[in-house]
């Protein structure tokens, strides 16, 4: 495609600000992007209230306090973008081919599906988008299953193995934190029902009846509005004494990758207990760490997880929401189990740390914005 002017990019979802999958997922692309030099960005975002400083973002950052709707409609006709790329879940944008400005650009739709099946529902926007892309070979199956669309892509999401490493003062940041004699299982992610952190609790205090020494600690806010409140479920299990969070944590206040990875290093394991994963950066930014992960067996955290850690089994499914989607249900007994196995077998543990590693090597966020830049190339022209 010819133009006098760099390709205009609008991209609609999740502040890049916040410390969400959402939020990080926006951050790196859009930086590596703007690097490339080739595109002029705009950003259109919910959680977030009024214009991001230029040193925090390096391109315009759009909100309205009447919602992401419309927030993207004033980025669509001040910005007028070549190309709109929407990252949310399924149902996030139904309002978007309704929009008259939608109908002169075109139109990514980027999913982390990370449960099923698809709604038929679903087709009603989704079939709209010019492309789909979507983050893991899960979600594109379930697509794929359900509904019929004309362009159906895959590129996976990726860590920084720079920022998340194993660090050479691993045992003093341990002994920093009082932990240098405990074994550490780890969480990250938000406090929301999808993550389900109880089901952790309750096999981590199975678990500490056995071994003293253990400590939980997780990286999440206690008592998010949208999950649990996870200081009155320690208390129920006696295990305040032995449970540690990030201090002062929200979506709105992350840390920074330098000491989110310091957190990645107290770990002895991550377990990630959720009942449906998009994608799982937590796991890939621990293995890029060098700590052993467990997952719940489903979604997509099979494509992260096999071979690399352990997952652990389900029992049965609930069918959610509107959509009917079926989540299924993390076995506590069965993570109880797998944490024994892993605390039992130090050499195994080491062997899997290796091996995740070297997958984080092969799957960092430079890869992703490549592949990135050569769908929008593909689709506006070669961005010169």
């Amino acid at each position: 495609m010819s133009r006098e002017r760099r390709p205009r990019i609008l991209w609609a979802s999740e502040t890049p600000l916040r410390g969400t999958g959402f939020g990080t997922v926006g951050r790196h692309l859009l930086s590596r992007l703007t690097k490339t030099g080739k595109y002029d960005l705009c950003c259109a975002a919910w959680g977030a209230e009024g214009p991001a400083a230029p040193q925090q973002l390096p391109y315009p950052l759009v909100t309205s306090p009447s919602g992401m709707a419309e927030a993207t409609q004033r980025a669509l006709s001040r910005f007028g973008p070549d190309l709109l790329v929407t990252l949310g879940d399924a149902w996030d944008f139904q309002w978007l081919p309704q929009l008259a400005e939608r109908r002169e650009v075109l139109w990514i739709s980027f999913q982390t599906i990370d449960s099923g099946p698809a709604s038929r529902r679903w087709g009603a926007w989704l079939g709209d988008a010019d492309v789909v892309v979507c983050a893991s070979e899960y979600g594109a199956q379930v697509l794929r299953d359900g509904l019929s669309l004309p362009d159906l892509r895959i590129i996976p999401l990726g860590v920084d193995g720079e920022a998340f490493a194993r660090l050479p003062e691993r045992e003093a940041v341990r002994a920093e934190r009082g932990l240098a004699d405990r074994y550490v299982v780890g969480f990250v992610g938000r406090n929301q029902p999808r993550k389900q952190i109880p089901v952790l609790v309750k096999a981590f205090a199975g678990f500490r009846a056995q071994h003293p020494e253990a400590f939980l600690y997780l990286h999440t806010d206690p008592c998010d509005p949208a999950g649990w409140d996870l200081l009155d479920l320690l208390d129920r299990y006696g295990l305040a004494e032995d449970t540690a969070f990030t201090p002062d944590l929200t979506i709105d206040r992350p840390v920074d990758d330098a000491e989110l990875n310091r957190i990645y290093n107290l770990f002895d394991v991550l377990v990630l207990p959720s009942s449906g994963e998009g994608f799982g950066l937590p796991l890939l930014e621990a293995m890029a760490a060098g700590v052993p992960v467990i997952a719940t067996d489903c979604s997509a955290c099979r494509e992260l997880v096999g071979g690399r850690g352990l997952l652990f089994g389900t029992r049965g499914s609930a069918t959610l929401t509107v959509y009917n989607l079926e989540l299924p249900i993390p076995d506590e007994a069965d993570l109880e189990s797998k944490l024994e196995s892993l605390h039992a077998d130090p050499e195994a543990a080491e062997g899997m740390a290796q091996r995740g590693r070297r997958f984080a090597e092969t799957m960092t966020w430079d890869r992703c914005a490549r592949a990135w830049e050569e769908l929008i190339d593909g689709l506006l022209g070669d961005g010169g």
